[in-house]
């Protein structure tokens, strides 16, 4: 992996710096793969593209687009005071000179950003906007399988305790009180929902996982068998089968034997 610039990232609502890491190339050398299409990839991170303002008193959820980045800051030659010269206004004060890292969202903040809506979206209704609504749920859905366990493990678990406990996460826990198991089966159910006209084979592969995590297991065999090219996902079709066969609902690893390289710029 090379790591690249950090992004400069610049709140479209106030105005408020940020940075997000970033890397020239990378590969899947030792990652792991699961059913839901998530990763865990050392050489390959993701990085987040939903976000939340850090500052305090504006607070507002944005994606990262091209409009809202600002620069890029080679922190390896250190020309971070000419970067932060060329994107902030004389007029700024110390404070906000200082850029946080920006981080994946926690499933409540996901939840609030979906009620809430994202500043730089699309009027709602349109294209753009039930795409970004798609992605959210979708990230929603993983964020809630991070853990990889069955949705009972999950329900069992107090996953407030690995959220920092901040005043703003304290009002959104307070905020948004329906049982995890809830949370998830709704979102499953806006998910396929959202996916119901869609009938690429990645999206009859999120389908028939969906299925297969609210226990709809029959439906999820019946959708797998729509997929115009199940070869090109192999490692995927089989680990979805097995765990359909065996009525396991959770969220499974995928034997994925293939590496690949890749390259952004």
């Amino acid at each position: 992996m090379i790591p690249g610039p950090n992004i400069i990232i610049k709140c479209p609502s106030c105005g408020k710096l940020h940075q997000r890491k970033s890397i020239i190339s990378g590969n899947t050398c030792g990652a792991i793969f699961f059913s839901d299409g998530s990763r865990i990839a050392p050489m390959l991170p993701d990085f987040p593209y939903f976000v939340k303002c850090q500052k305090s008193e504006c607070g507002v959820y944005f994606k990262i687009i091209e409009s809202v980045i600002a620069s890029k800051c080679d922190v390896y030659f250190n020309n971070i005071k000419s970067v932060i010269a060329g994107v902030v206004s004389r007029n700024e004060t110390r404070d906000n000179l200082y850029m946080p890292m920006v981080s994946f969202m926690s499933f409540y903040e996901y939840l609030d950003c979906i009620d809430t809506g994202l500043f730089n979206s699309g009027k709602k209704g349109s294209r753009e906007w039930e795409d970004d609504l798609l992605s959210l749920r979708i990230s929603l859905w993983r964020a809630l399988n991070i853990k990889k366990e069955t949705i009972h493990q999950i329900i069992a678990q107090d996953l407030r305790f690995s959220i920092e406990d901040d005043e703003p996460m304290r009002k959104l826990r307070t905020k948004y009180r329906t049982p995890i198991k809830t949370v998830y089966e709704i979102n499953c159910n806006e998910i396929l929902s959202l996916l119901d006209k869609k009938s690429d084979d990645e999206s009859l592969l999120i389908k028939a996982e969906l299925y297969r995590n609210i226990g709809n297991f029959d439906m999820c065999e019946s959708t797998l068998k729509l997929l115009k090219e199940p070869d090109e996902y192999i490692a995927l079709i089989t680990a979805i089968k097995k765990a359909c066969g065996e009525k396991i609902p959770f969220t499974v690893r995928v034997e994925e034997d293939r590496t690949y390289i890749e390259i952004r710029i």
